[in-house]
């Protein structure tokens, strides 16, 4: 049976030259942790929510030959892409607003021909040029016209009259009317549409081969890796022929970003890195695995009772951001020790490590030797 590769606890460290100085490897980096996940149906308008699915995942990477040590999936990246979040509102104009354009649009004409400001004053002025028209069809029509127009406006103002408040109320809306149909335009405020919510989560995935030309080197710091990490975005099959969706993903980098229903979009992968870390018989030195999330919502919400971890909300996004991971420090002794931010704030003791710095002399004198021994380590040839 073929022995199972067991893969670095975080993917994308770099190597180290002595085992007292792993920690301090570790905080040089921030990791992103993953959790592969499937979705599950729910009888809702959101249709389905995730669920972990390290069984399959397992199972797929089981079977090229790997293993992850732990749960969470962790990376180390680059930092040279830090997330972004962008917020969006949508505003356009009510129906009410395009329905008075269009009223408007059509008589706007006829009043700026009539040089009036009105609908009733351009009419009357058509009116009365029909009624001096030398043919006598048009100047008969135009007196008549003339004649059923004021009476019509007598009859309704004495109608209003009578009507009390109503009556004020209808002559108001004659009024706006008559400005409609005299081509008077409306600014009316636009109306809330939708909302949008677009985080740019791109990181880079660094891998190193120590030893470039060592197969177990290769196949733990390099092949496993990026089986590890493409398992995740690939589509599946089970006969090469059909193939169907691939994970989902929740992904959290503590105190940077949280995203409880993400997808990969792209997965960009450079042979040899930005450096060109190829050797001569084209063994690879080095790979950079730049890999691209976003979001299965496009919204972010917030509410007083509403609260979910399968979606993005205010709250979340804000208790992700007073979260932080735990660190390891070397005390005033040399030792290293866990500890959280908070705690580092608190106890100077672990926050001293070599002591106080003289800032103003020259940088060769702010090494200490232990430093120099473990460079000359890293960078010997036998690493």
């Amino acid at each position: 049976m073929p022995t199972t590769i067991l893969l670095p606890d975080i993917i994308g460290l770099p190597p180290t030259g002595s085992s007292s100085n792993v920690e301090l490897v570790k905080n040089s980096l921030p990791v992103m942790e993953i959790e592969p996940k499937k979705p599950h149906f729910e009888q809702a308008a959101t249709l389905f929510s995730l669920t972990p699915d390290w069984d399959s995942y397992n199972k797929l990477l089981s079977s090229h030959g790997f293993g992850i040590p732990s749960r969470p999936l962790k990376l180390a990246f680059i930092a040279d892409n830090f997330p972004t979040d962008t917020f969006t509102n949508q505003y356009s104009e009510s129906f009410l607003n395009r329905f008075t354009d269009l009223v408007s649009t059509g008589a706007a004409e006829l009043t700026q021909i009539t040089g009036q400001r009105s609908a009733g004053k351009a009419v009357r002025e058509m009116l009365r040029s029909m009624a001096q028209s030398e043919s006598g069809m048009i100047s008969a029509f135009g007196k008549s016209a003339t004649g059923a127009l004021e009476g019509a406006e007598a009859g309704f103002k004495s109608i209003t009259a009578g009507m009390g408040g109503a009556g004020v109320r209808l002559n108001q809306l004659a009024k706006m009317t008559g400005k409609l149909l005299g081509g008077s335009r409306v600014d009316m405020p636009m109306i809330w549409k939708n909302s949008g919510f677009t985080p740019s989560y791109t990181i880079t995935v660094r891998l190193y081969n120590p030893q470039p030309s060592n197969p177990e080197t290769k196949e733990k710091y390099i092949i496993g890796p990026i089986a590890a990490i493409c398992l995740l975005a690939l589509p599946q099959t089970e006969d090469g022929i059909y193939y169907n969706w691939p994970f989902f993903q929740t992904i959290k980098v503590p105190g940077l970003l949280h995203v409880p229903s993400a997808y990969i979009g792209n997965i960009t992968l450079v042979k040899g890195g930005d450096q060109q870390q190829i050797t001569h018989s084209q063994e690879l030195g080095m790979v950079d695995i730049r890999i691209e999330f976003g979001s299965l919502y496009d919204t972010m919400v917030a509410g007083t009772e509403y609260q979910s971890d399968s979606r993005p909300t205010l709250k979340n996004y804000l208790d992700n951001m007073r979260d932080n991971r735990s660190v390891a420090v070397r005390n005033v002794i040399g030792e290293y020790a866990d500890e959280s931010q908070s705690t580092l704030q608190t106890n100077p003791d672990l926050r001293a490590n070599q002591g106080n710095v003289n800032i103003t002399s020259e940088p060769g004198d702010r090494v200490s030797s232990d430093d120099i021994a473990w460079f000359g380590k890293l960078t010997s040839p036998g690493i």
